[in-house]
């Protein structure tokens, strides 16, 4: 009984490493600007996570955050390493700026819903030899 759990903690340690190995081959810098309304978004949260291709049951690579500054920039880094940039590859993109609003313990949020959480229908395809211009120009009205 004791080998058979050693043997389930190799097998898992060899899965996880050839996970990790998989996607630190294809990681690209991936930089951009993020306006709402026109408008530099300030202080957004940005998050990238790869999407699992048609008949795959787990994700490609691992995700990549960053923030904007005063002019709505970003560069990604890596959830797992802090390394810069991101999987090479599609991607589901989620961007938020958590406001308090005064007297109030609550926050609000001014990017609309649709650019945030796992539903977000923001997506970007990572190219391998990075981007410059992950560039996205959200409103707060659907256009028509």
């Amino acid at each position: 009984m004791r080998s058979f759990g050693m043997a389930l903690s190799i097998i898992g340690l060899l899965a996880v490493g050839a996970l990790g190995c998989g996607s630190q081959g294809n990681i690209a810098p991936v930089t951009g600007t993020i306006t709402l309304d026109g408008a530099p978004l300030e202080g957004a949260a940005v998050s990238f996570q790869p999407i699992a291709s048609e008949g795959e049951l787990t994700v490609s690579g691992m995700g990549s955050y960053g923030k904007t500054d005063a002019q709505g920039h970003y560069s990604l880094k890596l959830i797992e390493t802090d390394g810069e940039g991101a999987s090479v590859g599609s991607h589901r993109v989620q961007v938020s700026v958590a406001e308090e609003q005064a007297g109030d313990a609550l926050t609000t949020d001014k990017v609309p819903s649709r650019y945030r959480g796992f539903d977000s229908e923001l997506t970007f395809d990572v190219p391998s030899s990075g981007t410059e211009t992950a560039n996205f120009d959200l409103t707060t009205k659907r256009k028509r």
